[in-house]
């Protein structure tokens, strides 16, 4: 009888967006593909994100607790991204959805966004 290890539970990758951050201003990627199910998101800085429909709006850097709006309109709620070295967030989506970043600090680094089916 064969040696049967399980494997590790995943999703395939489907496409990586890598946006630089300058210190100032909101990056919104572009949309999902048509497969895109959940999104893995690796920041070097921290911020406040949305993930919703491509009518892009303006979000707040700091919003009060409960806080709905940006990307979408009022369905969509904004959440927090910390800075890590380690890791990722994961995220569920919808396809054709977009992500959306933007923070309060002057420093600069890379945003990544990796879709996953």
């Amino acid at each position: 009888m064969g040696l049967v290890w399980d494997k590790q539970p995943s999703s395939k990758v489907l496409r990586s967006q890598t946006m630089p951050y300058a210190g100032s201003g909101t990056l919104v990627s572009t949309p999902f593909t048509s497969e895109t199910y959940q999104l893995r998101i690796f920041s070097q800085v921290a911020g406040q994100c949305t993930i919703g429909s491509t009518a892009v709006t303006t979000i707040t850097s700091s919003p009060t607790t409960g806080t709905l709006g940006g990307i979408g309109g009022s369905d969509t709620a904004q959440f927090f991204i910390p800075a890590s070295t380690v890791g990722g967030e994961y995220f569920t989506v919808s396809p054709g959805q977009v992500f959306q970043f933007a923070s309060t600090t002057t420093s600069s680094g890379t945003v990544n966004i990796t879709e996953m089916s």
